[in-house]
């Protein structure tokens, strides 16, 4: 996980994941973007259904765990041991961030209180 709290988390912080070389575990993954694309308000409704069930099923299994981050916008190193090659920001973050929120917790039961996007 990223040792801070969701709204601390800075532009810096992703850098330093990369140039730390952190490989993804059983408490970070990384997504390149969203399925189907990396600006969520442009997909097509199903392309965002399916964008918003990929992440529920990765934040669930973050929930029967120990807690994680899903980082959206990180590129993975073609390689074995995924680790970020590099991030690209996510288009729209506010509405994105919002529309996101609202969809996930309508889907994650029972409601999470830790849950943040």
């Amino acid at each position: 996980m990223i040792p801070k709290p969701l709204n601390e988390i800075e532009w810096s912080d992703l850098e330093a994941l990369r140039d730390s070389g952190r490989e993804e575990d059983d408490t970070i993954e990384y997504k390149a973007s969203f399925s189907g694309g990396s600006d969520y308000l442009a997909l097509s409704p199903n392309e965002q259904i399916k964008a918003v069930n990929g992440l529920v099923k990765e934040a669930i299994a973050f929930l029967n765990g120990r807690g994680g981050d899903i980082v959206i916008g990180a590129k993975e190193a073609a390689n074995d041991h995924p680790k970020i090659e590099a991030i690209t920001p996510v288009s729209n973050i506010d509405a994105t961030a919002d529309r996101l929120a609202v969809s996930i917790a309508a889907l994650v039961e029972p409601t999470q209180s830790v849950l943040g996007v």
